[in-house]
């Protein structure tokens, strides 16, 4: 009897392990996930600021959609750099958020430029390019 109750106790402290494990993951994610978005935001806005500066005759939302993709460019360049040597990686969804933030262009060069998820079926066809 004394045993069942050691087995029950083991496995609630194994729960409680697992879940924490899961929560730190998920935090370790979301964190990651919010310095990459920090990147791709920081790029983006440098863009749009610089190439105000160096080109004013050039439209605002031209600069705009060209810093757009030039980041999305850099987050999956970022992402293959990153897979290669196996450490941190780029989140799916922000990758995908960032080719549906008008980065579909930069998107697709960077998997072709990178050779990144271009063997992957899936990957290639459901992007959302414009």
């Amino acid at each position: 009897q004394s045993r069942c109750f050691s087995n029950r106790s083991r496995g609630t402290a194994s729960s409680s392990r697992d879940l924490n494990a899961l929560v730190n993951n998920m935090t370790r994610r979301f964190q990651e996930d919010f310095f990459f978005a920090g990147i791709w935001v920081a790029i983006t806005a440098a863009g749009w600021y610089a190439g105000g500066l160096l080109l004013p005759e050039i439209e605002s939302w031209i600069l705009w959609l060209l810093a757009i993709n030039v980041a999305t460019f850099v987050l999956y360049g970022l992402d293959k750099m990153f897979a290669s040597a196996r450490t941190w990686r780029v989140s799916e969804l922000l990758r995908w958020l960032s080719a549906l933030a008008f980065g579909s262009v930069g998107a697709l060069v960077g998997m072709q430029f990178f050779r990144h998820k271009t063997r992957i079926r899936k990957s290639r066809q459901s992007k959302p390019y414009c």
